[in-house]
């Protein structure tokens, strides 16, 4: 249906066209659930769920007790966005000037570099911009029944033969200029043709703002799980990287003590020697051992600096950085109790790791698409725009019953491409993505169940 009114008084129409918006409004407002952009716009950030710089893990105990299976032992996350500004030198650090080469040794406890490191990481900075991506998509599909506003003006001139209604060719000249504005659904504009001025009329299928909103929440609420595995995998390297670095450095520890000790063998092997109470073989057997010791030392050096730089790249600090772990050894933690049940630990795993969360969102997301798809064909696409403003024409060049214009037009169109074997295709495809999701989705929990039960006789292992 097409509708075209002209008349002197402009206000009528538009009253008119505001009260076609609001009734719009309404019949989509309903098929979108209820939810609206400002209810997008109350509910708090998902990035204010995340712990901040302000909340820091506390020490450990001098003896950890037991509580249900968890990543650490603490209250808090270390889940946090940088801060603009943030000091490079964070809390639990302490530096000092080495005199001999004038490297800046940094001291850090095992607790400190977890909380540095979930502040400065840049991966854990990438998946929360991938969360701040996920989360304006989102408001953007929630406003897609939102009217646009536009305003602008248009000018046409014609000059030449001109064909009238009955066949009739006729020579004529012409111009028209026309100054307002409109509203109209979606953002694609369509010409209004030799009947007036360009009109501000758009296409917007309701199956795309029907199902839109709910598949970029589903995405937003993946790529929030998605920032939580990156922070489990980011400590976890973080752990293990400082772990290493403590090791190398019991190495050389170990490594100066034995060439002390290679180094006394060798003076009483020469002693004994120049006595004629020891072989010269004893000597030469203290000599060869001496210098295993010191190539073991100048190895356990080089795995210091090693060590120590990866420890720094994963902190976000420079790589010359020289870290120091204030602890002489690291404590054991007790990060479950004792005797739990491996079925117990498979469950809780499963129902608490986020990649297995993401996954879910991700297949949810695909299923709403193909509820999509299979509504499209029967909710049609809407055509809707309005203008309103001042219009002025005459013959040649002249402008003469300058006035008031508005325009209204209302398509609603139904499709069925290709005589709806695309839509059948699309559909087919769409179940085919959803048992892949849900593949994927096996395959995680079958490796999250052998990593829990690998862990835990890792774990009793070592115990025994």
């Amino acid at each position: 249906m097409i509708q075209r009114t002209e008349k002197p008084v402009v206000h009528k129409l538009l009253r008119a066209c505001v009260c076609l918006a609001m009734l719009l409004a309404t019949l989509l407002a309903g098929c979108a659930q209820g939810s609206a952009i400002g209810k997008r716009l109350r509910l708090p950030s998902s990035l204010k769920r995340l712990a901040g710089l302000d909340s820091p893990l506390p020490d450990p105990p001098e003896v950890v007790e037991p509580r249900r299976p968890r990543l650490l032992q603490h209250a808090g996350r270390p889940l946090v966005p940088p801060p603009p500004g943030r000091q490079s030198n964070e809390r639990g650090l302490s530096q000092s000037q080495d005199p001999a080469d004038g490297t800046i040794p940094t001291e850090l406890d095992f607790w400190s570099a977890l909380r540095l490191g979930g502040a400065s990481s840049l991966l854990i900075e990438l998946s929360r911009q991938q969360v701040e991506l996920a989360q304006q998509a989102s408001i953007e599909a929630q406003a897609l029944w939102y009217p646009s506003l536009r305003m602008g003006l248009g000018y046409s001139r014609h000059d030449g033969h001109l064909q009238n209604a009955p066949g009739d060719v006729f020579q004529a000249g012409r111009n028209s200029f026309f100054l307002g504005g409109g509203a109209g659904l979606g953002s694609a504009a369509l010409p209004g043709g030799s009947a007036g001025p360009p009109r501000m009329t758009v296409n917007l299928s309701l199956a795309e703002a029907r199902f839109a909103p709910a598949i970029a929440d589903h995405m937003l609420e993946a790529s929030i799980a998605e920032q939580s595995s990156v922070l489990n995998d980011v400590l976890l390297d973080i752990a293990i990287a400082y772990i290493d670095v403590l090791q190398a450095r019991g190495r050389r520890v170990n490594a100066a003590q034995s060439h002390r000790d290679v180094s006394q063998l060798l003076e009483l092997a020469q002693l004994f020697a120049r006595e004629g109470k020891g072989a010269e073989a004893e000597v030469n057997r203290a000599e060869v051992e001496l210098a295993e010791m010191k190539i073991e030392l100048e190895q356990s050096e080089r795995l210091i600096t090693v060590r120590s730089a990866l420890l720094a790249q994963k902190l976000h600090l420079p790589p010359e950085t020289i870290l120091v772990p204030k602890e002489e050894k690291l404590r054991p933690m007790k990060v479950v109790e004792d005797g739990q049940e491996r079925q117990l630990l498979i469950a809780h795993g499963l129902a608490q790791r986020p990649e297995l969360a993401r996954q879910q969102h991700l297949t949810e997301a695909e299923e709403d698409k193909l509820t999509q798809e299979q509504w499209r064909p029967w909710l049609p696409n809407l055509q809707v725009g309005a203008s309103g403003g001042t219009f002025a024409g005459g013959r040649s060049s002249s402008f003469a019953n300058q006035g008031g214009r508005g325009d209204l037009e209302v398509l609603a169109i139904w499709e069925w491409r290709n005589l709806g074997v695309v839509d059948h295709t699309r559909q087919a495809q769409q179940r085919t993505r959803i048992r892949q999701q849900r593949t994927y989705e096996s395959l995680l929990r079958d490796q999250v169940a052998t990593e829990i039960t690998v862990a835990l006789a890792d774990v009793e292992s070592y115990r025994r």
